[in-house]
């Protein structure tokens, strides 16, 4: 996952940014053990006390794997992020 990309991506539409390093081990793949990153960024509501949110989550998956990319999915993510920045009416908190 391009990590670096996806968060300046998310900075630039002034997000605040995140990352969430984790580790699965995955219970039927003889102890196999799997480490990602994930990365979100909040859109913080201008009207709110940051108690409820929305969450838009994409999965990530590579060219390379056997199943279909998601690219599609994270810049229509991304558009989103965009067009609701430019809103001024939220009364939620939007988490990408």
């Amino acid at each position: 996952m391009p990590v670096p990309w996806l968060v300046g991506k998310m900075s630039q539409l002034g997000l605040e940014v995140h990352t969430h390093n984790f580790s699965l081990n995955y219970p039927f793949g003889q102890g196999q053990t799997y480490n990602g990153i994930n990365v979100y960024g909040i859109l913080r509501a201008p009207r709110t006390s940051s108690l409820e949110a929305l969450v838009v989550s994409v999965p990530y998956r590579s060219l390379s794997n056997h199943q279909k990319g998601t690219g599609a999915g994270i810049a229509l993510m991304l558009a989103l992020a965009q067009f609701a920045r430019l809103q001024n009416y939220w009364a939620k908190d939007i988490i990408f």
